[in-house]
């Protein structure tokens, strides 16, 4: 339990460092800064010397520098120590001038470009509307589970700060609270990392370095097109520097359309693997009777039977919600004196993301009787009192999406004399989401039914007023979170050696994190405080009171201690044959959890240099990810779920289960477990750079990576739910109880669909799944990733060419303790190989540049979907590959070298997927995905985009 007096101690030190940096005694600025890594993609490569400590847009981005003296204070991603590269470790770097070339309008669509990131080569929007994951997580090495847990097993960093969460079902960092206009760079360790940074970085890291300083005004704007969409962001940055600081803010715009599956060709529903129908929820609806369906309008008694009407519901899902992104961003460097300087950032987004969802789509039984017969009795086929009918009405259910976060992230570092210096860092930030999806209760729509006032017959004849009360109903659900930091970090020379100084950093930290969500139920809109009585339509009954929503406070306070060694046995003052440098390193931390209890850490690494062009590395190292404060049970409402046939997951043919009936449910079960444990790892790698002399600007990295993550937080086979019957048995019970399933219904806080199969013998239960997020066994993975980059000068400018590739060798899961391993290779979701290969010509102030990006296909087995002829006579085989992906991208660059208003003005032009390439094919059922496309790849299709900044 937090204590007063220390968050007031906590937020003291905060506030003072926030109130330093307004004092007006000005002197030289110091900043700390990242080099990029030689196997970075792009067009160059930066030495420690040329690392940039200042943005000036009036310079080339190229050429950018000036920085050699302060090359000393640099601190790389990776590793506590200044002037040095983490020993053993793969940093990726991706420069300005890279994420000029991607034209994102958001951070998290410049994750796109990364091949060592589960977002390569697809769409990174805002995932859904509703109470899942409403950001996009970065997902370093595609570890499972990322985009169902809490966490998050990659740890985003701002300046080497850590960020609120946001979200409510997540407490992972949004990144796209960091416009990609104020980006210097962004430095990625793929590599466990909680030796030097603690929970989190299991895969790795990402740190988004920020400008540090700016003098004058920088305009910028990007306008783009596909087909049925639009996108567009507005960029404006004024800021002083005076020699000793520098003080700028920057504002940002950024607004997208909508699309929908109906816009794409690709998105589309396959039939159901047990039935062979598509979506049976149509206008006009079916009527079910016997375990037959009757397809709409129809004469009694039908003649032959009358086909089913089947229907995309695709057609209407929402594959990018419109969105509209306010941000703002603000910086202050100041060196106050030659021991002491400050560095100060504070940021702010609000972001509104809506969608027009689906049309009123259900399933409801009508019983006969006085009040139904105007519309049951023409429809009875024989004897029969009740009838289902599947059908769909009225406009679309809208929802909408509110985050709002900001934060400041004050650093105040002193020089100690003897090349020691003392780093306090502070953070401070906060984060509000609210959603609001519009539902149908369908209890209350039964009892509208069998009380006349809405005919799922014939829709468009109901009572209008009683179909308005029946829209009148939402999914409501919010979250606010609180993060405090505190983190002191001492480093410097401890002795000389002959190969150099062996440097020592030690620390600690304190951090405070709090989460509280409102979420668990339906509600009529604007009662999630006060709840309702029942509610009547003309005498009768039609919604059961609901009480007000509980609002969960839900904090954790952690305690860590940590420290870092880096010696050099052989360096350039005592370099020999096969020893031009070797350098060893140890880290170590421990960090304590007020609600999951202790760990530590630790991490080795190695470099080791025979000749100057030719460098060997490898490290080794655990790392743990503590469950997600969303992650407990109070925290998600358990959610009920009543599958009918045509969207039920059944198990793959020959997978050894029974065969499912015709018309038969699934139930389904979502929320968290209680009890989940931290996530814990072991990664080791090993490496090697090139730079071979006689090939100047040729660059070669070699990185072999291996992870093995145990009590891997997630939800059973949610890419692909049918799955579950080979991977997580588990959690299915076949032929469950009605005394079970009474029971699950009872514990449930959120039941969408209602009852709609009643009770056995009328509603035959195949299986029940448990999906709730749980630990899941071990997960083992290892690869290779490949970097090759080469910068050439020519008489005319320059060409460069790059490729950056990550290729899986090994991933295999057991989803329990004791159970065997199973190899997911042969039925992934990802691909083995991700590849981006870019090729370059600089001419005068053209620039023009391709880039391919490639996810291969891979092996579907079991084969997926329906096999054999369905009953409108289409013929399928079972889908048994998914095919590669790959997506053609062009950028040209033109900066005018001239006087007055052509000075410093550029233009620029994308054309993303420039052959308008479709992803492949996937006929599988996924529970949050996009139908008739593979889970891993997306695209918009054909995007051009224009550009123009200028700086004043």
């Amino acid at each position: 339990m937090r204590v007063s007096s220390n968050r007031a101690f906590r937020r003291g030190i905060l506030a003072g460092a926030a109130s330093i940096a307004m004092l007006p005694t000005f002197a030289a600025a110091q900043v700390a800064e990242p080099v990029r890594d030689p196997n970075a993609p792009g067009t160059g490569v930066q030495s420690p010397e040329e690392a940039e400590d200042s943005f000036d847009a009036s310079q080339p981005i190229a050429g950018r520098g000036g920085a050699a003296e302060q090359a000393g204070e640099i601190i790389v991603t990776g590793t506590l120590v200044r002037g040095i590269a983490p020993p053993g470790a793969n940093v990726i770097g991706v420069t300005s001038a890279d994420i000029e070339a991607t034209g994102a309008t958001t951070t998290a669509q410049l994750l796109q470009s990364i091949p060592q990131l589960g977002s390569f080569n697809q769409l990174q929007f805002p995932r859904s509307i509703g109470t899942d994951v409403t950001v996009n997580r970065p997902n370093l090495r595609s570890l499972p589970g990322f985009n169902q847990f809490g966490g998050s097993t990659t740890l985003v960093l701002m300046d080497g700060h850590r960020l609120v969460g946001v979200g409510i079902t997540s407490t992972a960092p949004d990144p796209d609270v960091i416009p990609p206009g104020i980006l210097d760079r962004l430095e990625i360790v793929p590599d466990g990392g909680s030796a030097i940074y603690g929970s989190d970085a299991v895969a790795g890291v990402m740190n988004f370095i920020t400008r540090k300083r700016f003098d004058g005004v920088q305009i910028s704007g990007n306008y783009g097109f596909a087909d049925d969409y639009h996108q567009a962001d507005v960029n404006v940055t004024a800021g002083r520097d005076w020699g000793s600081g520098s003080l700028f803010a920057s504002y940002n715009y950024s607004e997208h359309g909508d699309l929908f599956g109906r816009d794409r060709d690709f998105i589309q529903s396959f039939p159901n693997p047990t039935t062979g129908l598509l979506s049976i929820q149509c206008s006009p609806g079916n009527v079910t009777v016997g375990g037959i369906t009757y397809g709409l309008p129809f004469t009694t008694p039908p003649t032959p039977a009358a086909v089913a009407n089947e229907c995309d519901a695709s057609d209407t899902s929402v594959l990018i919600p419109d969105e509209r992104r306010h941000s703002g961003y603000a910086g202050l460097t100041q060196r106050l004196s030659d021991a002491i300087s400050i560095d100060l950032r504070a940021f702010y987004t609000n972001r509104r993301t809506f969608a027009a969802g689906t049309p009123f789509r259900s399933q409801v039984t009508v019983n006969q009787s006085a009040a139904t017969s105007s519309f049951f009795d023409p429809h009875q086929i024989g004897s029969e009192t009740s009838q289902t009918v599947n059908f769909a009405f009225g406009e679309s259910l809208p929802s909408e999406t509110t985050l709002e976060t900001w934060g400041f992230t004050p650093t105040v570092t002193a020089e100690l004399g003897e090349n020691w210096q003392l780093r306090v860092l502070g953070s401070y930030s906060e984060s509000d989401t609210q959603t609001r999806q519009g539902a149908i209760d369908n209890t209350a729509l039964g009892r509208a039914v069998n009380a006349g006032f809405v005919n799922p017959y014939d829709p468009s004849a109901s009572d209008p007023g009683a179909v308005e009360l029946l829209r009148n109903y939402q999914l409501f659900a919010s979250a606010r979170q609180r993060l405090e930091d505190v983190r002191a970090v001492l480093d410097g020379t401890l002795l000389d050696l002959p190969g150099g100084g062996v440097k020592l950093a030690v620390g600690a930290e304190y951090y405070s994190e709090s989460f509280r969500p409102q979420t668990g139920n339906n509600i009529i809109p604007g009662t999630e405080n006060t709840g309702t009585e029942p509610i009547f339509y003309n005498g009768v009954q039609i919604y059961n009171p609901i009480s007000r929503l509980p609002t969960l406070n839900l904090t954790r306070d952690v305690k860590a201690v940590f420290g870092e060694i880096v010696v050099p046995i052989f360096g350039a003052d005592n370099a020999s044959s096969f020893f031009q440098e070797l350098t060893i390193s140890a880290a170590g931390r421990y960090d304590y959890y007020s609600d999951v209890g202790g760990t530590f850490n630790p991490k080795f690494g190695l470099t080791w240099k025979p000749v100057d062009w030719f460098k060997l590395r490898g490290s080794w190292g655990k790392s743990f990810n503590a469950p997600s404060l969303a992650d407990n049970a109070a925290a998600t409402a358990t959610t009920l779920f009543i599958l009918p046939s045509f969207a039920a997951p059944f198990p793959p043919a020959g997978a050894g289960y029974p065969t499912p009936q015709p018309g038969q449910f699934v139930f389904a079960v979502r929320g968290n477990s209680p009890g989940i444990r931290p996530q814990t790892a072991t990664t080791w790698t090993l490496g090697m750079d090139v730079q071979p002399p006689v090939l100047p600007g040729f660059n070669l990295g070699l990185t072999y990576y291996n992870i093995e993550l145990r009590n891997g937080i997630g939800l059973p086979a949610n890419g692909n739910p049918n799955q579950a019957y080979l991977s997580f048995p588990s959690v299915i019970t076949l032929n469950p109880s009605q005394e079970f399933l009474q029971d699950q219904i009872d514990q449930a806080q959120i039941f969408p669909l209602g009852n709609l199969c009643g009770t056995p013998p009328t509603c035959s239960v195949y299986s029940f799944i448990d999906f709730r997020k749980n630990n899941f066994g071990t997960f083992r993975t290892s690869g290779l990733d490949i970097n090759v980059a080469y910068h050439r000068d020519t008489g005319f400018g320059s060409i460069n060419f790059g490729v950056n590739t990550n290729y899986i060798l090994t991933q295999k899961q057991s989803p329990g303790p004791g159970l065997p391993f199973q190899d997911q290779l042969p039925a992934n979701f990802n691909g083995r190989l991700k590849m981006k290969a870019t090729a370059g010509v600089e001419v005068g102030g053209l620039l023009s540049q391709v880039t391919l990006n490639h996810t291969s296909g891979y092996d579907l087995n079991p084969p997926l979907g329906f096999a054999g002829t369905t009953p409108s006579g289409q013929t399928f085989t079972a889908q048994d590959r998914v095919d590669a992906f790959n997506v053609v991208n062009l950028f040209f660059r033109y900066d005018f070298r001239g006087q007055d208003l052509l000075k410093d003005l550029q233009l620029t032009l994308n054309i993303d997927n420039v052959f308008n390439q479709d992803p492949p094919e996937y006929r599988g059922v996924q529970l949050g995905g996009f139908a008739g496309i593979a889970p891993a790849v997306n695209t918009l299709g054909r995007l051009v985009q224009f550009g123009i900044s200028k700086k004043f």
